[in-house]
């Protein structure tokens, strides 16, 4: 039996997936790092991405490392293009004389693939046929994840070349960001990607009749001496009949340089810009979201964890179900008000955005008129708010570029007050809310002020330009994903009394609620502020036939310390769905952290309780386009299939806080242990009823001190980690 090579059988893969429609193949490709393994472009593409595959014989861990170390290296010699590693089995050295033989195995067989990025050493591994890495291959969410790998990577080189030439500072007084440490490192990553966002925009305008004269970013690359120039002059006209959101930190950043220190990284901005921005506009998704949170380190300090896009879209949709409203009706549509309380980078915000407009477009049967609705979603029906400027600068952004052709008189999205204000006293960002909910203060009260300079075009689409009206009591749909940073670790960007000034704070909020509302004061658990917007997204809803759509901790739905709050919702509302990954490989849907997290949607109810429905996720979506699939099962009943399985747990328990079906993949067993439960006062009592039981956990360290044995050394390092 001959021993094949490794270059054989990457010959007769690009021949089978040659077959593929829309796929080219090549195999053994030159270049100057090397030999490439196989190079796929897809055939039908304008501007063709070439996607490297570096293959290894065998599918052991270090053959995967290779593959994947291999196809990273193809990535640092083109950023702009997409690398596979792969990984062929074993079986297939031992090959057949004859090619048609050979083809036919290989195309039976089971192969391993994965998606390789520049960041990173997390790879999510397929295994499956060729005709499936042709599927993956061919995806349409690879441009996406191009896109945002590219402006990740000039991003990064962009902010590298702005801290070399000693920039930081005067960027972090430019973009009011703190100035010492690393987060002055983190000044030059955020003012790189607003000069990006900038230009992304810029080279979209060139669609706009009325910029006709403005200097495109081309033209700027073309004279590359007065390009920083050239381009502050254009953003400055473009300034001058709107889009705020996006210019004006870009501004602040590009004025804060000196012509020679914007150059060099202006031009690697704008290359890139002509290079993705058209695409990116067409891609539907919050491309700066999971950059800004990879790249800088202040996510721990206010739990503002990144919902990554594809859970943005799952639960958007199953909030916004095809029985929300008529979506065939574009007045209807603009009635909506939909508010994210925490929204970040407004990845919720546009995933409920482009859900609404499939939505219209499917009910209404026809590719309809888009910039009158774009237009509605973002003055009327979308509502952000959160602590963070630079967040809410990038989440106007994100709406922005979606239409550049469409000039919004104002977003509305609020930078909250938050930590100690000038007269002494501490402000606790959306949770004042709760505080002022009886008097109903408008929101232009509670939100930053604008600065002189930004009040001259207050007219403008300037996110924080607070119209003058409560939120409380208006929104049909709350979403979000709130921050769950603890207590001991939360706000470290303040000073130490000022921490404990706005825990003061928040602590008075609560104290509000004692009176006005017993059941929401319960359900707050003070060690963290996560618990206050279950009680916020109550005052925020409408009375009537409104939803709630919200990533938690799963412990939320199944721990002692969560009952109060499980108790709180299901007298609020109908839970209605409650989605938990069981996936070994993914079992949160926020970027950045390894909790367990569940996906919750309820409605106000309308009708007798029903029972809720628990959706336990054998697998979690891998991109948008399965995000829309499985939220589309789920809506219609379907049978879940491979995704995993349904299953309804009475509303008798859902109401009495017992919400275990989300712990267990297996229903079976949620209902023994709840069978167990109604034993406990007959034949079960408390362990701790009959023994002692030690803190468990963290509680370990607070309670003990290590002490090794001099007999066994290696006790104390087991039971202390």
């Amino acid at each position: 039996m001959p021993h094949l090579r490794e270059e054989t059988l990457n010959s007769h893969l690009a021949l089978l997936l040659d077959r593929h429609e829309g796929i080219s193949a090549t195999a053994q490709c030159r270049s100057s790092t090397g030999a490439i393994d196989l190079t796929i472009v897809h055939g039908s593409a304008v501007a063709p991405v070439p996607i490297f595959i570096e293959a290894k014989i065998g599918d052991t861990p270090a053959k995967r490392r290779q593959a994947a170390r291999q196809a990273r290296l193809r990535l640092g010699a083109q950023p702009r293009s997409l690398a596979f590693g792969l990984c062929y089995p074993l079986h297939l050295r031992d090959g057949s004389v004859s090619a048609q033989a050979t083809q036919d195995t290989l195309s039976g067989s089971t192969i391993a693939f994965a998606r390789v990025k520049w960041y990173g050493n997390h790879l999510t591994w397929r295994e499956g046929s060729v005709a499936d890495l042709a599927d993956s291959l061919r995806n349409p969410d690879l441009s996406r994840q191009r896109v945002a790998d590219t402006v990740a990577y000039t991003v990064r080189e962009a902010a590298e070349m702005l801290y070399s030439c000693g920039c930081a500072a005067d960027l972090a007084s430019a973009l009011a960001l703190p100035k010492s440490g690393k987060d002055l490192k983190a000044a030059t990553l955020v003012a790189a990607l607003m000069l990006s966002n900038a230009s992304l925009l810029h080279h979209r305008l060139r669609l706009v009749p009325s910029l006709a004269d403005v200097t495109s970013l081309e033209t700027a690359l073309l004279e590359l001496e007065s390009s920083p120039s050239m381009i502050r002059d254009a953003w400055r006209a473009a300034l001058a009949i709107g889009f705020y959101p996006v210019f004006t930190p870009a501004l602040a950043a590009l004025n804060a340089l000196s012509d020679d220190d914007a150059r060099e990284p202006l031009r690697c901005i704008a290359e890139n810009a002509v290079a993705v921005a058209d695409e990116l506009a067409t891609l539907r998704f919050d491309h700066a979201g999971s950059l800004y949170h990879r790249l800088l380190a202040s996510a721990r300090y206010d739990g503002s964890f990144y919902t990554n896009n594809t859970s943005a879209v799952l639960l958007a949709r199953l909030a916004l179900t095809e029985n929300t409203a008529d979506w065939s009706d574009a007045d209807a549509i603009a009635n909506l008000k939909i508010i994210d309380p925490a929204c970040g980078t407004g990845t919720l915000l546009m995933a409920a955005m482009h859900a609404i407009c499939d939505r219209h477009e499917r009910a209404a049967g026809s590719q309809s008129d888009s910039d009158p609705l774009h237009l509605a979603l973002v003055e009327d029906v979308l509502y952000g708010l959160d602590i963070n400027r630079h967040g809410v600068q990038l989440a106007a952004c994100n709406l922005t570029l979606g239409n550049p052709r469409v000039d919004y008189r104002r977003m509305n999205l609020f930078t909250m007050r938050h930590g100690r204000q000038q007269n002494g006293t501490a402000r606790a960002g959306s949770l004042e809310f709760l505080a002022t909910a009886r008097d109903r203060r408008d929101i232009a009260s509670l939100a930053v002020p604008l600065s002189s300079t930004e009040e001259l075009k207050a007219e403008r689409a300037e996110p924080g330009a607070a119209p003058g009206e409560s939120l409380t009591g208006q929104f049909d749909l709350v979403i979000m994903n709130p921050p769950f940073t603890r207590n001991d670790i939360r706000n470290r960007q303040y000073r130490r009394e000022d921490r404990r000034l706005l825990q003061k704070r928040e602590i008075e909020i609560a104290g509000f609620l004692s009176d006005r509302d017993p059941a929401a004061f319960r359900a707050i658990d003070q060690t963290g502020v996560r618990t206050f917007f279950s009680p916020l997204a109550d005052v925020l809803m409408k009375k009537a036939s409104a939803s709630v759509a919200s990533v938690v901790p799963t412990t939320t739905l199944t721990s002692a310390s969560g009952s109060m709050e499980r108790e709180f919702l299901a007298e609020r509302f109908q839970i209605e769905t409650i989605v938990t990954s069981h996936d070994p490989e993914r079992i949160s849907f926020s970027e950045n952290t390894a909790i367990h997290e569940s996906l919750v949607v309820a409605r106000r109810p309308e009708h007798e309780r029903a029972p809720t429905r628990f959706v336990s996720l054998a697998r979690m979506p891998r991109d948008t386009h399965e995000a829309i699939l499985l939220s589309d099962r789920i809506n219609r009943r379907e049978p879940l299939g491979n995704w995993g399985i349904e299953h309804l747990w009475p509303w008798a328990r859902v109401r009495a806080g017992e919400w275990t079906a989300a712990q267990f993949f297996d229903v079976e067993l949620a209902h023994a242990i709840h069978d167990l439960a109604a034993l406990a006062t007959t034949v079960l009592v408390p362990a701790g009823d009959l023994c002692r039981i030690e803190p468990e956990g963290r509680r370990i360290r607070d309670a003990f001190v290590r002490e090794a044995s001099p007999d066994a050394p290696w006790k104390a390092p087991i039971l202390w980690d």
